[in-house]
């Protein structure tokens, strides 16, 4: 059982990843944006982030950046997920198009794991 950080905007989108994490064994920790996100990083311990580009206030590139210059957190795999054109930084575990199938998220999540 992995501790998993789901950061995306879009309730809806949360809710899905958080259902289909739950039914794996996971435990799940939301966030609704980078800020948030950045507040759960700082009094929990998690073994990978799944998170979104783009969404309001500090984006997923920007929360990426910031997450690797906290202390303990440059080897937590981030998985990046995004409806939109985008090229991940190199440093990033993994990208997941939106929308993506339970198969491929379940095979990402499972190798950042093993990471």
């Amino acid at each position: 059982m992995a501790h998993v950080l789901v950061v995306d905007d879009e309730q809806s989108i949360r809710s899905m990843l958080v259902a289909i994490l739950e039914d794996e064994g996971h435990s799940v920790v939301q966030a609704c944006d980078g800020y948030q996100a950045l507040d759960v990083l700082k009094t929990q311990e998690l073994d990978v982030i799944i998170m979104d580009v783009s969404m309001p206030g500090i984006d997923g590139r920007e929360t990426y950046r910031r997450i690797r210059l906290m202390p303990g957190l440059h080897k937590v795999p981030v998985i990046m997920v995004s409806a939109g054109a985008f090229s991940p930084p190199e440093t990033v575990h993994a990208f997941l198009r939106k929308p993506f199938g339970l198969e491929d998220f379940v095979t990402t999540l499972d190798h950042a794991l093993k990471a």
